[in-house]
């Protein structure tokens, strides 16, 4: 669970970026698979898995978004790249919130 948490945290400081020229960085989602996998994720109440969930689902579809970006540099895909790394900041911030709330 603490790598997992780690991993939320990095999460936050990509999603920290945004709005400026360090667009770019995909998401780290390992330790999410990994809890999936081995039932870690399992673990958690419904109130955090919720959380945890809905940041990831916007986590990889920003990541999709960003390599996209990096493969046309376009004026537009650089906008939605930033606009869906800008829409995982305040789940992440949820995430974080509720974990330590509970741990």
């Amino acid at each position: 669970m603490e790598r997992l948490f780690h991993e939320i945290e990095f999460n936050l400081e990509v999603a920290a970026h945004s709005q400026d020229n360090e667009v770019g960085c995909p998401f780290e989602v390992a330790q999410f698979d990994r809890a999936l996998a081995d039932g870690t994720y399992a673990l958690f109440d419904d109130e955090l898995r919720m959380k945890v969930r809905r940041a990831y689902i916007l986590a990889k579809r920003a990541n999709t978004f960003v390599g996209t970006m990096l493969t046309d540099p376009s004026d537009a895909r650089m906008h939605d790249a930033r606009l869906a790394v800008e829409k995982t900041r305040h789940p992440f911030e949820a995430v974080k919130a509720c974990w330590l709330a509970k741990f």
